[in-house]
């Protein structure tokens, strides 16, 4: 009901600027870097992804992780030094991925960050195939963190199983005091970008496609 949560980018420079490109999408950097300087490549598919959003324009996501806009403008560069495109988060072996990260940028207009990535049709032929039949695809990221710290109390624990009792049974209820019981991820280090069913953030899904040549 707004801005489509995938869309996709073509290099025919009259079909970019004629597409169904939102102004919000239109004026970010991302957009920019894909009217500029994104050049398609034989066997892959480009699209603009919604990886992440910050916590103080979305708040916490289903899983009660909660990533600060200071965090995000600062560590979102993690998703091309180390990130992948997997599906269902299955990132043990990164040569068993389905293709790269090429650029991040935080859009602070929209308070996220937003990704081109790179996807293998050979690999991926029904990522390609649900795009084209107009369906949403969902993404969902992945990242590694030195602890969860509790929104509520401030207990840090760098696994589950330290977890207060405000994460290990109120995760995501909203106090009377007006708090929300979430794990603050401090410095995040961005390490998976996956094809999902349902995505923990409630908005992360392919914007756009950026470019494809087949093969």
């Amino acid at each position: 009901k707004g801005e489509p949560l995938l869309l996709p980018l073509y290099y025919d420079r009259e079909i970019l600027y004629r597409g169904n490109m939102v102004k919000e999408a239109a004026s970010s950097e991302a957009l920019e870097y894909i009217k500029k300087a994104c050049q398609p490549e034989p066997g892959f598919t480009k699209f603009l992804v919604h990886a992440v959003a910050a916590g103080e324009g979305y708040g916490s996501n289903r899983n009660g992780d909660y990533f600060s806009e200071d965090d995000l403008r600062n560590r979102h560069h993690t998703f091309v030094k180390h990130a992948k495109v997997y599906k269902h988060h299955k990132n043990k072996n990164p040569k068993e991925s389905y293709g790269d990260v090429e650029m991040s940028f935080y859009n602070p207009d929209m308070r996220r960050v937003e990704l081109v990535t790179k996807t293998a049709n050979a690999k991926s032929p029904e990522i390609i195939d649900k795009w084209n039949r107009g369906e949403d695809i969902a993404v969902s990221m992945a990242c590694r963190v030195p602890f969860d710290k509790c929104s509520i109390c401030g207990n840090e624990s760098p696994v589950i199983s330290q977890y207060c009792d405000h994460l290990k049974n109120h995760m995501n209820e909203i106090y009377e005091n007006g708090k929300q019981a979430c794990a603050l991820n401090p410095n995040p280090d961005f390490f998976d970008i996956s094809y999902v069913w349902k995505p923990a953030e409630r908005v992360a899904y392919v914007l756009s496609k950026a470019a494809s040549l087949g093969g």
